[in-house]
């Protein structure tokens, strides 16, 4: 028995739509702006009208090392970093001062504390304020994650129900009220990972190479941020292989060389230029006394050679996935290129404001984390290794026994490091 014209498209109709499209049944663009309408409702009923005291950590340390920024005066406390937040915030605060909004955007314009009232409203206000543009980094993180994801997936309803997951997941709908270092920079290694799937599955896209690029840039902004992310940056060679496509059109633009050689010298060009320009930086953080100048140890083990041995990881999963699809050799040294290029970009945003321990620490990310994990562990502490038995034991224990991590001698350590507590290692700049 056939079945009508007008029936089949029907049926075709009705397979396309899936349960996916039942939960979004209205226009996307529609949905995206109800998603945008939703969060900064929630973050004026439960978030902006609380005490500037409420959040301590992270939103008056931040509040803080703004104020020393546009003073001209040294970061403090330099863990994270926490750069690319502290750098905004002094943007944003110089901003709302122009126009009027803002009067205590710098220490020095901060009331005396004898003045009580006039001090608590400063704090108050530049909190606020502060509270205002983590919103404003959710909203774009949000709005950025929706496009991507409708890019990659084809498929705007299900790009829709991914905004709404993330807009509203614990995560994001936390940090849209206070001022801490993860939004910005999970959200770039976010944007980062969506731009490497749709270049994965796009293998005539001439400008792919510019793609990966593009998000070597953000990861090394996300770990000028905070430099644990450099975990989650090694793990995308890995979680990308599944999702790349084999082109075998011989016509394509980078299998004619002629078109595709001169593509590669710029590539090339660029990534020779912008290394040179960022190689002061390397030597700083290569420097014999580059660890006593950012507080940090001397680690024994494979410390020497763990960011030759990051970069190998790094350039090993571009090769793995240039093998798996058939990728030519000009698009493969483009993009080697285009990797490097990022990178080195990524790192001369640390001259802004300028401060060596910032270098120091994004460029010896393990030196950091370490300091993190010894202060809770005293044998961490003793050893002074990554390939000590006491850290293999931790690890061990962190990734299959989490119940075994006691945080709490980890916390009072890292109380000694807030300002204006008994014992803090800060200078004279302290709250």
């Amino acid at each position: 028995m056939s079945v009508p014209s007008d029936g089949l498209a029907q049926l075709r109709q009705a397979a396309d739509v899936n349960g996916f499209h039942r939960l979004c049944s209205f226009d996307p663009i529609a949905g995206l702006s109800a998603i945008v309408i939703g969060l900064i409702a929630s973050f004026f009923l439960f978030g902006f009208w609380y005490p500037y005291w409420r959040v301590a950590d992270m939103d008056l340390m931040m509040v803080y090392k703004a104020w020393l920024l546009n003073d001209g005066l040294p970061q403090e406390h330099i863990h994270h970093p926490g750069y690319l937040t502290i750098v905004l915030l002094g943007i944003w605060f110089r901003l709302l001062h122009a126009v009027g909004a803002l009067d205590a955007y710098s220490l020095q314009a901060l009331p005396g504390a004898a003045n009580i009232p006039a001090y608590e409203h400063a704090w108050t206000v530049a909190v606020r304020s502060a509270r205002v543009e983590s919103l404003l980094i959710a909203l774009a993180f949000v709005t950025t994650f929706y496009f991507l994801l409708q890019r990659f997936l084809r498929d705007r309803q299900v790009a829709v129900i991914g905004a709404f997951a993330l807009a509203f997941s614990g995560g994001v709908a936390m940090h849209a009220r206070i001022v801490r270092t993860e939004l910005l920079s999970a959200g770039l290694i976010t944007i980062a990972l969506l731009v490497l799937f749709i270049a994965a599955q796009s293998p005539r896209l001439r400008i792919r190479p510019l793609l990966v690029g593009l998000a070597a840039l953000l990861a090394t902004l996300a770990l000028e941020n905070k430099v644990q992310g450099l975990l989650v940056v090694c793990a995308l060679p890995i979680i990308l292989l599944p999702f790349g496509r084999r082109d075998c059109d011989p016509n394509s633009f980078w299998r004619c060389p002629g078109r595709a050689w001169p593509a590669l010298m710029v590539s090339a060009a660029c990534a020779g230029a912008l290394t040179v320009a960022a190689a002061p930086m390397f030597a700083l953080a290569q420097s014999t006394n580059a660890l006593a100048i950012a507080d940090l140890h001397q680690l024994g083990g494979a410390t020497v050679i763990y960011q030759i041995a990051v970069a190998l990881w790094i350039g090993g999963g571009v090769l793995a996935f240039a093998l798996v699809c058939d990728v030519p050799m000009s698009e493969l040294l483009a993009t080697a290129g285009a990797i490097v290029a990022g990178c080195a970009f990524g790192l001369l945003a640390l001259s802004v404001y300028y401060l060596p321990q910032n270098i120091i620490v994004v460029l010896n990310p393990f030196h950091a984390m370490f300091e993190w994990a010894s202060a809770s562990h005293l044998e961490l502490r003793e050893a002074r290794s990554l390939l000590s038995g006491a850290m293999l034991r931790n690890l061990f224990d962190g990734c299959f026994n989490p119940c075994a991590a006691n945080i709490f001698p980890a916390a009072l350590v890292a109380s000694n490091h807030l300002p204006g507590v008994a014992g803090s290692r800060g200078s004279d700049h302290d709250l």
